[in-house]
């Protein structure tokens, strides 16, 4: 579940990428460690269906970036000039 950011630091903390939606807007909240709250939750739902879906669609969300970083790094100066004009 890709958040951006360090993929090193991510690596060493995975629940700190994995989305999930955290609010402490609500009463009592306000002093609930979050980093704690994330862990638990990313433990919790790891070899669920619905955690190895999203895994398989942040890789193939990342294999796409990758794609697309490879085909603007073959861009020439040329290439990008002709393209600017028609935008």
């Amino acid at each position: 579940m890709w958040a951006g950011g360090d993929s090193a630091d991510n690596s060493s903390k995975p629940w700190q990428s994995y989305h999930t939606v955290y609010t402490n807007a609500k009463a009592g909240m306000d002093g609930v460690d979050q980093e704690k709250v994330q862990r638990v939750v990313y433990e919790m739902s790891k070899g669920s269906k619905y955690f190895e879906n999203e895994e398989r669609k942040e890789a193939d969300m990342r294999q796409k970036v990758e794609s697309m970083r490879a085909r603007c790094a073959k861009l020439s100066a040329a290439d990008i000039s002709h393209h600017q004009k028609f935008v």
